[in-house]
């Protein structure tokens, strides 16, 4: 079911629609375009904000000033002084330190980045531990079975 457009409005070729050239603003007057230049030579199609001639990203200044505080709030700094660990050796111990960096993530004291972090390395270190116990205890037999095939040969 396709609804009617306005006097203003377009339809896009993904089916959707947006506005022509001659926006409307929230009042019902004409919209201002921004005045800006794209990396392409183009006008800029933003409006223009706050009765400026330009849009937020072409407003001197703006533009690093909002992509400063997005990449500040995406930032991730380690306190001066971590907690220091000692890495876990065995499928038990590990078991008990992703619980206990779960219990921190739920908990809000641990960064979900942190968590992720903690997880990818933990199946890592759950493959190495396995890993590592089965050619101990293959060496373990072996040399067990090297024992008693000497035993046998007295």
């Amino acid at each position: 079911m396709s609804r009617s457009r306005g006097p203003h409005e377009k339809q896009s070729r993904g089916g959707g629609v947006w506005l022509s050239g001659n926006d409307v603003d929230e009042c019902g007057g004409e919209a201002m375009k921004c005045e800006g230049v794209t990396a392409k030579g183009k006008r800029c199609r933003a409006r223009a904000v706050g009765g400026s001639r330009t849009c937020l990203l072409h407003t001197p200044g703006e533009a690093a000033r909002l992509g400063a505080r997005g990449g500040r709030a995406r930032s991730f700094r380690l306190p001066v002084e971590g907690e220091l660990i000692t890495p876990p050796t065995t499928a038990l111990s590990l078991r008990d330190f992703v619980a206990e960096a779960l219990a921190k993530v739920r908990g809000g004291t641990m960064d979900v980045r942190i968590g992720n972090c903690v997880g990818q390395l933990a199946s890592v270190l759950s493959r190495v531990i396995e890993s590592a116990t089965f050619e101990s205890r293959l060496a373990a037999l072996e040399a067990a079975e090297k024992m008693r095939a000497s035993c046998h040969d007295r």
